[in-house]
């Protein structure tokens, strides 16, 4: 009897993840329909999200185990992207972040963290390289941070403030989410210093 009830625990748990991934999978966008995902429909996300999700309770002394270190950008705030090259709104984010990377680069380090999904790690740098990207990329190839961080779907965005607490967690942002975080952590770009 005990084997039973654990086999269908089991399969119950599955199914839950299945259906609703293949379900997302059927009906997410492609690469073509990205240009259709506006500002404001990101900003609407944020709001339904910020009501939805529970607030991720992790600091960076959390991922004291991961392939890359966080030390090096102590002082700074961190801002962590968890993407994947075949999601439209993580490459539409990408610019974004550049963006932020290059206004904000003596407070704010953009870290960009390919997850492995059904691409490799080679996919991401060759896209940066041929998109000139300038952004710091790294792996989760064993996904220890996806783990730590909740990672549900992609893009998972993750801002720490100066004391490494998590100061922001969403899904798709867009510039103007990113910088009105950093105002309020009292955070200038580099030219208003």
């Amino acid at each position: 009897m005990k084997k039973f009830m654990l086999l269908l625990i089991t399969f119950v748990m599955v199914f839950m993840l299945v259906v609703p991934t293949a379900s997302y999978m059927a009906e997410s966008d492609t690469v073509e329909d990205i240009e259709e995902f506006d500002d404001d429909d990101i900003e609407n996300e944020l709001d339904e999200e910020a009501e939805e999700e529970p607030f991720k309770v992790f600091m960076l002394d959390d991922f004291d185990e991961m392939p890359f270190k966080f030390e090096a950008y102590r002082g700074k705030i961190i801002f962590m992207s968890m993407f994947t090259i075949w999601c439209p709104h993580c490459v539409k984010e990408i610019p974004d972040f550049q963006r932020i990377q290059e206004e904000y680069s003596e407070n704010v380090q953009i870290i960009m963290v390919h997850v492995p999904s059904d691409e490799k790690f080679e996919v991401a740098e060759n896209y940066f390289k041929d998109n000139n990207i300038n952004l710091q990329l790294e792996s989760d190839s064993n996904m220890m941070l996806a783990s730590v961080v909740g990672l549900t779907g992609f893009p998972t965005n993750v801002m720490f403030n100066l004391e490494g607490e998590v100061a922001l967690y969403t899904y798709a942002t867009n510039y103007n989410a990113i910088v009105q975080t950093l105002e309020g952590l009292g955070i200038k770009p580099d030219a208003e210093k």
